[in-house]
Parts: structure tokens; C-alpha cells; sequence
């Protein structure tokens, strides 16, 4: 939230109610990534983050990470 690239993209403002926004906006980003993900691959959905992460060939342990790091690489390169 505090990279102005990624905030500008998603239309959301530097305050309260833009991080409230952001946050509401990367939860159902994440939730339709893993439904997507889970559906395509016909892997369980409690798989599914293991399943995407290692398939982008990342180290990262959490959801919020992968959707940062992705995040990071589409607005900022």
C-alpha cells in the first residue's frame, strides 16, 4: 500500500479508507486466484496457494506475499 504505483492502479486513495479499500480489493483478488487456480488445475482449493506458489517458482509462505510480489512486478517494471 505504500508504493504509489501499486496504489494509483488499483484506484486507491493515501489514507484510511484508501488502505481499507486496498486491503478489501487484494482479499477478493486472492480468494478468485484461488478459486481460478483450484478450478484449472483440479486441485483441492486448502491446496491450491501451495500448488500456485511453487508453480510461479516462489519462495513465499503466505497468500498476501505472492499477491505483493505480484503486485510489485506488474506496476513497477
Amino acid at each position: 500500500m505504500s508504493d504509489k504505483h501499486i496504489r494509483f492502479a488499483y484506484g486507491c486513495s493515501e489514507n484510511e479508507l484508501g488502505y481499507v479499500n486496498f486491503m478489501w480489493r487484494m482479499k477478493l483478488l486472492s480468494e478468485a486466484l484461488i478459486d481460478e487456480y483450484s478450478n484449472a488445475r483440479k486441485v483441492p482449493k486448502d491446496k491450491a496457494f501451495q500448488k500456485l506458489a511453487l508453480e510461479c517458482q516462489s519462495a513465499v509462505t503466505t497468500m498476501p506475499k505472492l499477491i505483493d510480489e505480484y503486485n510489485w512486478v506488474k506496476y513497477n517494471h
